[in-house]
């Protein structure tokens, strides 16, 4: 009974997601419906306004049909937004072919890699011109398909990432028409008179949209420092620091209805160096222990938020405009702050530092009634948005072996240096996932992705005194370059070790070996007393993506002490029959059975069971006549075969 439960429970997840996508969108009529910059979800260089919604209303209104059916349409009217490429002058005009949905489109929702790609010459999503790779500059190039990374998926809102080549991502931010209007769904629809605000819902932003006490948002991400704004590349918090360094994130940042501003922290308070700590909770040091009276100001048309008052700040006390504090008293009379975004329970802002420094800080509004859409973990939640009472099931934390198989956790790996990384279905092996890193051409010799979230693994890596190997399965377009793996403690990022491999396959896969008793020279020792539960994996390290040129490399199945054989199906481990098949495929092993997962021929999956047991039955009545791959992790090993559904 458990199987059958957990085989509906998947199975009515996947429709749902399906459903979910099913229907009619458009742009959402938001600032930053658009945007375009140097890593994924950063629009740094260009990011559509509130105005552009009224200037570009010929292309706010075009529709993106996802049919039920597997179609896709691009219905565009009699006017839509032609640009210089396509022959316009950057304004409305008569949609120029391919981009005029006269072609026969089809989509696929890949849940697994979580991308959309749309077949037929011309279909897109958002702009025409951004393709996989590059932009269009004739309109007659116009690629077979694009894939897009679907970055969040709601009842109401899409968030689709691509990149398009040299260090560009654009992003585009759909809205579904049709739905039911909320105030908490991102878009500004009903009677509302800006996003979730105005009308029947809370004031948009103006002063009484501050008024009231703000904590940093109990979450990873909560403050990030990068190389543009919100790009947290160069350093994010993890879920770690909400419980390490809760003397910070108890601090209390009010704005009260008369305009004056207050710091409440307490008795103690997150000290660094600069202030004469040690990195640790400790007295609050003046100024910036709330001692000076203060205002707040917010500016609409600027859309800014300014404290007055020395020793006054949000987020890190540090952090002012065009630089950062080495000494308390050298705090400024005020700072002013952008305001990202601001909703009745979270505040977005970012400030930068100078020097190509971006600093992101998120509060999450004391006293405001949880909801399982407001992005912070509150009320019954054991998750953001997730567990508790709300329905969405919270990812479990990645964890070694890493395979990027499954839907049930978290495979976000992050970026620094000028990488960009994506979850793709491997190009060699449409039944495999695996992660995409691009050395882009403005890449740091440094450049590099680590495997998961700043948070880490679940548990820490088992190494031993007679076992410090880890394996890592990698592509790579040359042979003869340096792959580095770097292993730390999420929560000290001085306890480190690194170790080198050298690549001897080019354009094809191959298992690496990382020998952590071998550190690289003038890097730190391996220490046993280390709890290193952290991974980053830097691709022909050393060398520039200027001097390189960008290139492209793919890694798969991370494994502590052996690599992760990849074997096709042996009868004395594993049976599975009949084969052909009518509705039932029965599985049976001399090891447990831990999870299995199965593919139709396009790559598509169609089917992921969790499994701790020697035998299992899988009801197969749902999926169509023909060929299928199914790959199952028994024990050690990962084992794939095709199967016929009759």
């Amino acid at each position: 009974m458990k199987k059958i439960t957990l085989f509906i429970f998947l199975l009515i997840f996947s429709i749902g997601q399906s459903q979910t996508l099913t229907g009619t969108w458009r742009m959402s009529p938001q600032a930053g419906a658009f945007a375009v910059g140097p890593t994924q979800g950063s629009g740094s260089y260009f990011s559509s306004s509130t105005a552009d919604v009224t200037t570009r209303a010929c292309f706010f209104n075009d529709d993106y049909v996802f049919n039920a059916d597997g179609t896709f349409s691009n219905v565009v009217g009699a006017q839509t937004w032609i640009e210089g490429w396509q022959g316009g002058t950057d304004s409305c005009g008569t949609p120029v072919a391919p981009h005029n949905g006269s072609n026969p489109a089809t989509y696929v929702y890949n849940t697994t890699a979580a991308t959309i790609t749309l077949t037929g010459v011309g279909a897109y999503l958002g702009l025409a011109k951004a393709y996989n790779g590059a932009e269009l500059t004739n309109p007659a190039n116009a690629p077979a398909s694009i894939t897009y990374k679907v970055t969040s998926l709601t009842a109401n809102l899409l968030t689709l990432d691509i990149n398009v080549g040299t260090g560009l991502w654009w992003r585009f931010i759909l809205a579904k028409q049709g739905a039911a209007a909320s105030c908490s769904d991102g878009i500004q629809n009903g009677d509302e008179t800006g996003l979730d605000c105005g009308g029947s819902c809370t004031p948009c932003a103006t002063q009484g949209n501050f008024a009231g006490t703000w904590k940093m948002s109990p979450q990873a991400g909560a403050f990030a420092v990068g190389p543009s704004q919100g790009n947290g590349s160069y350093y994010a918090n993890n879920l770690a620091d909400v419980t390490t360094r809760n003397c910070f994130f108890d601090d209390e940042y009010v704005f009260n209805p008369d305009g004056s501003f207050n710091n409440v922290l307490g008795s103690q308070t997150w000290l660094e160096a600069w202030q004469g700590g040690a990195d640790a909770c400790g007295t609050p040091v003046a100024p910036h222990n709330g001692s000076n009276a203060a205002t707040w100001s917010y500016n609409a048309s600027a859309n800014t938020v300014t404290l007055t008052g020395v020793g006054a700040y949000l987020g890190l006390p540090k952090a002012y405009n065009g630089g950062e504090l080495t000494t308390p008293s050298a705090a400024p009379a005020s700072i002013t702050y952008l305001v990202t975004s601001i909703t009745a329970n979270l505040l977005t802002l970012d400030i930068n530092i100078g020097t190509g420094l971006w600093w992101r800080f998120i509060l999450a509004k004391q006293g405001v009634a949880p909801t399982c859409n407001d992005g912070i973990q509150n009320g019954t939640e054991t998750g953001i948005d997730c567990g508790g009472s709300c329905p969405n099931v919270c990812l479990g934390q990645i964890n070694l072996p890493v395979t990027f198989e499954g839907t049930g956790i978290d495979y976000t790996v992050t970026d620094f240096g000028g990488n960009a990384s994506t979850k793709v279905v491997d190009p060699t092996d449409a039944a495999n996932t695996v992660i995409q890193t691009v050395k882009t051409s403005a890449a740091e010799l440094w450049a590099g992705t680590t495997i998961g979230t700043n948070a880490g693994f679940a548990s820490p890596i088992p190494f031993t005194v007679g076992n410090r190997k880890m394996y890592v399965r990698v592509w790579s377009p040359n042979a003869g370059i340096q792959v580095r793996l770097k292993v730390e403690e999420s929560t000290n990022n001085t306890h480190t070790c690194e170790t080198e491999a050298t690549t001897t396959v080019a354009n094809g896969w191959q298992t690496m070996e990382f020998d952590f008793n071998n550190p690289v020279a003038a890097t730190a020792a391996f220490n046993d007393s280390y709890a290193y539960n952290m991974a980053s994996i830097f691709f022909n390290f050393g060398v520039t993506g200027a001097t390189a040129g960008e290139k492209t490399y793919y890694f798969d199945d991370v494994t502590f002490g052996a690599p992760l054989a990849i074997t096709t199906f042996d009868k004395s481990k594993f049976d599975l029959y009949p084969n052909p098949t009518n509705n039932i495929l029965n599985l049976r092993s001399d090891y447990v059975i831990e999870n299995v997962i199965i593919y139709n021929t396009l790559g598509q999956l169609v089917l992921r069971q969790d499994f701790s047991t020697n035998e299992v039955s899988i009801p197969l009545q749902h999926l169509s006549k023909g060929v299928y791959v199914i790959t199952a992790k028994v024990g050690n090993e990962l084992l794939r075969k095709q199967f016929i559904k009759n």
